[in-house]
C-alpha cells in the first residue's frame, strides 16, 4: 500500500478485502471492484438486492431483548430483531416510562374528536427504511396480503396531498405562494452553504449567515414551518436538513412532495 497523502488516497487505498460477508456497505472504504470475498454490491447500488431473507449465524430463539423506549427507533429495532434476527416477538420487552407507546409520536384521541400529538412526521417517497418495514407489516384495514405500505400508496396515489393555502396573511387572506422569492445572492448563499465543511459551522446561527432578504422570503417561510426552524437555530443543522431534503424543493411551496396516511400518523406508525 502506498503512502497516504490525502483523504482521497485514504479511500482509494482502503483494504480490498472486506471480510466474508458485509451487511453494512461503507462507501468510504470500498473500491469499485468485485472480489470473491465481497458479497455485497456497492453502497449506491443496493436497491432490492438487500431484500433477501438472511440466515442468522446462530439461533436467537431463546434470546431476551430489552429495548429502552418504545418510540419509532425502539419499535424499528424490535421489527428488525423479529424479521432479520428471527427473535420471537414474545422475547422482546420495551422499557417505557410513559403510559403510551410511540415516544414523541405519542397520540391521544379518536377519529371523531381528533388527536393530540407532540409532533408530526412528514414523509416522502425516499424514506427507504420506513417503507422497507411497512411493506412487511400487515395493513390496518385492507385484507391480507396487503401491507401498511399498500395503504399509504392507495390513499396518496388516488388522493394526493397538496395545499391550496400554503401562506396566509392579513387576517386570513391567501398569499401568493407560487414563487420562492429568492434573489440571486440568496440562491448563491444556499449553494455555498451546501459546499461548506461541517466543521466550519459549529458556532453559527442561521441569521448569522443568511441575509434579511432570505429570512423574509417565501422559501424560508416554507422551509422553517415544514422543519420547525427558528432564525436563531444552528446553521449546521439547517445544512444537514438541506442535504437530506433538497429533493423536496419541487413540492415545497404546496406540500405536494409529502405523503400522508389515511387518518393520522400515530396509528400506522
Amino acid at each position: 500500500m502506498k503512502e497516504i497523502t490525502s483523504k482521497f488516497d485514504k479511500v482509494l487505498n482502503a483494504s480490498a478485502e472486506y471480510g466474508n460477508v458485509n451487511h453494512e456497505p461503507d462507501s468510504s472504504k470500498e473500491q469499485q471492484r468485485n472480489t470473491p470475498k465481497k458479497s455485497m454490491p456497492f453502497s449506491d447500488q443496493i436497491g432490492n438486492y438487500q431484500r433477501n431473507k438472511g440466515i442468522p449465524p446462530k439461533s436467537y430463539k431463546d434470546s431476551k431483548i430489552y429495548i429502552v423506549g418504545s418510540g419509532i427507533a425502539g419499535m424499528s429495532a424490535a421489527y428488525y430483531f423479529i424479521r432479520d434476527g428471527h427473535v420471537p416477538a414474545e422475547n422482546i420487552t420495551f422499557l417505557e416510562q410513559l403510559h403510551v407507546e410511540g415516544g414523541s409520536l405519542d397520540g391521544a384521541g379518536n377519529a371523531t374528536d381528533g388527536y393530540v400529538i407532540r409532533g408530526g412526521r412528514e414523509m416522502d417517497m425516499t424514506y427507504e427504511n420506513l417503507w422497507d418495514m411497512f411493506q412487511d407489516i400487515p395493513a390496518l384495514e385492507m385484507p391480507a396480503p396487503y401491507s401498511v405500505l399498500d395503504e399509504y400508496r392507495l390513499i396518496n396515489d388516488n388522493d394526493s396531498n397538496y395545499s391550496k393555502a400554503r401562506l396566509i396573511h392579513k387576517l386570513g387572506e391567501i398569499k401568493d405562494f407560487s414563487k420562492f422569492g429568492l434573489g440571486k445572492m440568496d440562491q448563491l448563499a444556499i449553494i455555498r452553504l451546501l459546499l461548506k465543511n461541517k466543521e466550519d459551522l459549529d458556532d453559527l446561527t442561521i441569521e448569522d449567515y443568511f441575509s434579511e432578504s432570505f429570512l423574509s422570503s417565501n422559501f424560508w417561510t416554507f422551509w422553517r414551518t415544514m422543519f420547525a426552524f427558528e432564525n436563531w437555530h444552528s446553521l449546521l443543522e439547517l445544512k444537514l436538513y438541506m442535504h437530506r431534503f433538497l429533493h423536496a424543493i419541487d413540492g415545497l411551496n404546496d406540500l405536494s412532495s409529502l405523503v400522508f396516511p389515511k387518518y393520522n400518523q400515530y396509528t400506522p406508525l
